[in-house]
């Protein structure tokens, strides 16, 4: 009476794992490999908070090491292998990086300038940034909302 339970619950197994589409599984790996990236973001922006609290003369230097360790970022976010299924979420994950980095050196080329009028253009080109990177987050949003729903894909 065991054996044909344990061939039961072994095909039972069997027809799951056919079950999980080749296109969901390689959604499921890209997702894994890339809450790392996801993540960094979230410590960007606490990140950016400490800096602006920092005082003027280190903010700088502050702010162009968030652009290197942006754009290394950046760099790691790149060579994650990426499924076709995925390509536009990823693209605008890389988006999100840039923003930051763009941002930082837009806040950074403000600090010491004595010009109000270049002062103004930054400040101006740096609220751009800002308006991009929120517009980005609600289409990488959407995006999420697809892949879910077409791939059975959750977020956290």
């Amino acid at each position: 009476m065991r054996k044909p339970v344990a061939l039961a619950l072994f095909a039972l197994l069997l027809c799951l794992v056919a079950c999980v589409s080749p296109e969901s599984a390689r959604i499921r790996k890209y997702f894994t490999a890339v809450v790392p990236f996801e993540e960094q973001l979230q410590a960007l922006q606490t990140q950016f908070k400490q800096v602006q609290g920092l005082p003027v003369e280190a903010r700088k230097e502050a702010y162009q090491h968030l652009v290197e360790t942006i754009r290394g970022q950046i760099a790691g976010l790149r060579g994650v292998e990426v499924p076709p299924e995925a390509s536009h979420y990823h693209e605008l994950l890389i988006a999100l990086h840039e923003h930051f980095a763009t941002f930082a050196e837009k806040a950074s080329a403000t600090i010491g300038v004595i010009d109000p009028e270049e002062v103004k253009k930054v400040t101006a080109e740096r609220d751009a940034v800002q308006k991009q990177y929120a517009e980005t987050v609600t289409e990488l949003q959407a995006e999420q909302k697809r892949l879910s729903e077409t791939y059975k894909v959750k977020f956290d």
